[in-house]
């Protein structure tokens, strides 16, 4: 489970760049964190995302953070815990996963933004007119295998 500390890290204001409306962070086994920077570049290998530089193998959660709401103070966060496979919404857990309590599961990191652009062509001319982009969806979940090989996944979309 992160700790509070990691829970409140504050996101850089990224209404410039509006490609990235959530930003992740990882929270490892030892308590560390990494934090995606606002330009989601990796300091490792400048040619990629910033997802790069994130050690999967000893992550125990990941969240992303996101813009604060008319309603509330704080940001939203959107959290999976790879130790049990619960999730949280703005601190909120619940389960997705019935086997989770009898610890036959492995969890593995799932994410990924879902990028839609549309373009109207004209059939006749065949010439492209208006095009535009849908808002991106980020995918957030789990996915585990047990011990007997079966695999199952847990996905949560968030606009």
């Amino acid at each position: 489970m992160p700790d509070k500390e990691s829970r409140d890290l504050k996101v850089a204001d990224t209404s410039s760049k509006a490609a990235l409306k959530y930003l992740f962070v990882a929270v490892y086994k030892d308590g560390s964190h990494f934090q995606q920077n606002p330009e989601d570049v990796s300091a490792k290998e400048p040619n990629r995302s910033a997802f790069f530089d994130v050690d999967q193998e000893n992550l125990q959660a990941f969240f992303l953070v996101g813009p604060t709401s008319a309603s509330k103070k704080n940001q939203h966060t959107y959290l999976v815990d790879l130790t049990d496979g619960h999730f949280e919404i703005d601190g909120v857990p619940f389960g997705m996963d019935p086997r989770a309590r009898d610890g036959s599961r492995v969890y593995k990191l799932a994410f990924f933004r879902k990028h839609r652009a549309n373009v109207e062509v004209n059939v006749r001319s065949g010439k492209m007119g208006r095009q535009w982009e849908d808002p991106i969806v980020y995918c957030l979940g789990w996915n585990a295998t047990d011990q007997l090989g079966q695999v199952a996944q847990r996905i949560m979309e968030i606009d």
